[in-house]
């Protein structure tokens, strides 16, 4: 967290009171059972969406800011850090202090690369949600690049199989939703 516009000397002191707050240790139980509730009243409330609802889907964008987000308040060194606004950036430094394994950090990081490049280029390109029949020839190619695959078949069979993989990842850390 941080401190985006205001005078400085103020913003001095709401960072470096967010610093303290947040660098309290935490009690893991208690994040666990406040994150399982707020995913399932995103779910309740704005739904699942599917398998191309690249944030809100079981297994999506979500999943991966819940499961960094709690391990930086649970697992963190008290080292006076400021906690990184990138989640790729943190799940570094997660990994730096053995708070996931290579594995499962590698599986974050790469579905976080994966729905980024897809999520750009459908914000770019269309404003409702996407649906790969109705995709004209030039956007299903430019989906295509980003998702790095040679069909929307197999594109659509890495996209579940992706986050099957974060959901499997965030019910280990956090608990089932």
């Amino acid at each position: 967290m941080r401190v985006v516009a205001g005078p400085a000397e103020f913003s001095a002191r709401v960072e470096t009171a967010i610093a303290a707050a947040l660098s309290h240790p935490q009690d893991a139980g208690s994040v666990a059972a406040d994150a399982l509730d707020m995913r399932r009243r995103l779910e309740r409330e704005k739904g699942t969406g599917g398998l191309w609802d690249l944030k809100q889907a079981p297994g999506g964008q979500i999943d991966i800011e819940f499961v960094t987000q709690f391990l930086e308040l649970t697992r963190r060194r008290a080292d006076g850090r400021r906690f990184s606004t990138s989640i790729a950036e943190a799940l570094q430094e997660l990994a730096g202090i053995g708070a996931l394994g290579e594995g499962d950090i590698r599986t974050l990081s790469e579905a976080m690369t994966l729905y980024q490049g897809l999520t750009q280029i459908l914000r770019l390109a269309i404003s409702e949600n996407f649906d790969p029949k109705k995709a004209s020839r030039g956007l299903a190619g430019l989906v295509l690049g980003a998702g790095d695959a040679p069909d929307l078949s197999h594109l659509e069979a890495r996209l579940a199989e992706t986050q099957a993989s974060v959901r499997e990842i965030f019910a280990r850390v956090i608990g089932a939703a």
